[in-house]
């Protein structure tokens, strides 16, 4: 029995369109996790604000 060479064997090499739609993909997947990195820091930001600005009950400076 021969074996027959699979076509997934040798990867065919992307054409001008492929690579210029992957790289538009990259591109946008970069600015999506760019802008999700700065909301996160916004939230992180914030909820650090409320905690320093919510007084402690164990602070004896806030009876």
């Amino acid at each position: 029995m021969t074996d027959k060479p699979h076509k997934l064997d040798q990867p065919a090499e992307p054409t001008a369109d492929v690579r210029a739609a992957l790289s538009r993909v990259d591109e946008a997947v970069l600015i999506l996790a760019r802008l999700l990195g700065r909301q996160i820091a916004r939230d992180e930001f914030e909820r650090r604000q409320l905690t320093a600005d919510t007084p402690s009950p164990e602070d004896p400076t806030t009876r």
